[in-house]
């Protein structure tokens, strides 16, 4: 039988399962795994084994995706449902990585692009240049 310190600390580790997934850029890691794990990177050079292990990687973070795309939208409901709409970017604006929202949490920049203190992804406001 689970006890209540059981399912007390279960229930914080996957809080903090979650957590990390919201750092972690997936999509960038698999266009980097697939470009890797490409045929195009074993002709110029890459270990077998690179690619072989890239394309793996890639497959994996395939999988890993949903979890933590539900993880984000989720987190961003809580946060939300926290703060005031007056304290939120507004919708476009958001972290491309992690979904954060708060202006407290994007650091905005004079030349418009922004830094995301929760996961320290770096990205341009919507309309601004490259």
């Amino acid at each position: 039988m689970i006890s209540e310190q059981d399912v007390e600390r279960i229930q914080q580790e996957l809080g903090e399962l979650a957590l990390q997934a919201l750092r972690i850029d997936l999509d960038g890691f698999i266009e980097a795994s697939d470009l890797v794990g490409s045929a195009q990177a074993l002709s110029a050079g890459a270990s077998p084994w690179a690619v072989t292990s890239a394309a793996g990687w890639a497959e994996m973070a395939r999988l890993v995706k949903p979890f933590r795309d539900h993880v984000v939208e989720r987190v961003a409901q809580i946060r939300e449902e926290m703060v005031g709409a007056g304290d939120l970017a507004p919708a476009g604006s958001e972290c491309p990585s992690c979904g954060e929202r708060r202006v407290d949490e994007l650091g905005i920049n004079e030349d418009g692009s922004v830094l995301c203190a929760t996961c320290g992804r770096r990205y341009q406001m919507p309309g601004e240049g490259a």
